[in-house]
């Protein structure tokens, strides 16, 4: 994903959420598109699914976390769709 499309699925505010107290305090597990692509970096996951399952919770936090949002709501379906396709072209 090009930095220029980021903001298009919401990605930058998704990372600036993930750093706030109250994101970290309402999510046992905190994942962001810098933790997946650092865990991907030091070859952290074993399989495709274990990364499908990261970016699955990563969405599902931040639909819950962006709930009332209606501008981010459309832009994590919009990442949850690229990283489906993304997948499925593998």
């Amino acid at each position: 994903m090009s930095y220029r499309n980021q903001d298009r699925y919401g990605v930058l505010k998704l990372d600036k959420a993930a750093e706030k107290s109250d994101f970290v305090n309402r999510f046992p597990v905190q994942f962001s598109i810098e933790v997946i692509k650092t865990r991907l970096e030091n070859n952290y996951y074993r399989t495709q699914e274990a990364v499908q399952h990261d970016a699955a919770v990563m969405i599902a936090n931040a639909e819950t976390y962006f709930s009332k949002s209606t501008e981010m709501t459309k832009k994590i379906h919009k990442l949850a769709d690229w990283i489906e396709q993304t997948f499925s072209s593998l």
